[in-house]
C-alpha cells in the first residue's frame, strides 16, 4: 500500500531541476527485486500440502486444467500475439527482441500467481475445489518458472540473439 501511495505522490517532471522519479526508481532498484510480494501471496495462500491433496477426481482436473492454463495457456497467448501481431501490422516489437527472450518472457508469464489465489475463492466457494485450485495454480508458476529459466538460462535454447520479423 505504501508503494501505491508513493506512487500516486512522486512528480513524472521533474521540480527545479532535480528528476524525482528517476532518482527514486534508482534508490529502490534492489528493493524491487526482493521475492515480497510472491513470498506474501504464498505465505498466505494457506495451502495444506498432505494425504488428501489432488485425492478427488474433480479436485484433480481442477488442479490439471489451472496449471495447463497458466503454462501452455499464457505461453501460446503472449507468443502467439507478440508474432502475429507485426505481421498483421498491428505493431512493431522494440530492438533487440529476438526470439528466445520473447518465448522466455512468455513462459515466464505463467507465474504470476498472486492475483489468481487472491481472487480463486470466487471461483471455488467449495473448500476443497478451492484447496485444488490453489495447488494448481502454484504448481503452474513452478513449472512456468522452470520452462523460463531453461530458455533464457546460460544454455538455453539458441544463446545467438534472433531478431523477430
Amino acid at each position: 500500500m505504501a508503494g501505491v501511495a508513493l506512487a500516486l505522490l512522486t512528480p513524472a517532471r521533474p521540480i527545479e531541476g532535480l528528476r524525482v522519479l528517476e532518482e527514486l526508481e534508482e534508490g529502490t532498484a534492489s528493493l524491487r527485486q526482493l521475492p515480497g510480494p510472491a513470498l506474501f501471496a504464498f505465505a498466505n495462500a494457506g495451502v495444506e500440502l498432505g494425504d488428501s491433496s489432488l485425492s478427488d477426481g474433480d479436485a484433480q482436473r481442477v488442479a490439471l486444467t489451472i496449471v495447463v492454463g497458466l503454462v501452455v495457456g499464457k505461453f501460446v497467448e503472449i507468443a502467439g500475439a507478440t508474432f502475429l501481431a507485426p505481421k498483421l501490422r498491428l505493431g512493431t516489437l522494440p530492438n533487440g527482441v529476438d526470439t528466445r527472450g520473447l518465448l522466455g518472457a512468455a513462459a515466464l508469464a505463467g507465474i504470476g500467481f498472486t492475483v489468481s489465489l487472491f481472487i480463486t475463492p470466487l471461483a471455488y466457494p467449495d473448500p476443497p475445489l478451492l484447496e485444488e485450485a490453489k495447488i494448481g495454480i502454484l504448481g503452474g508458476a513452478v513449472i512456468a518458472a522452470i520452462i523460463g529459466i531453461a530458455v533464457l538460462g546460460p544454455g538455453g535454447p539458441s544463446d545467438s540473439p534472433e531478431q523477430v520479423r
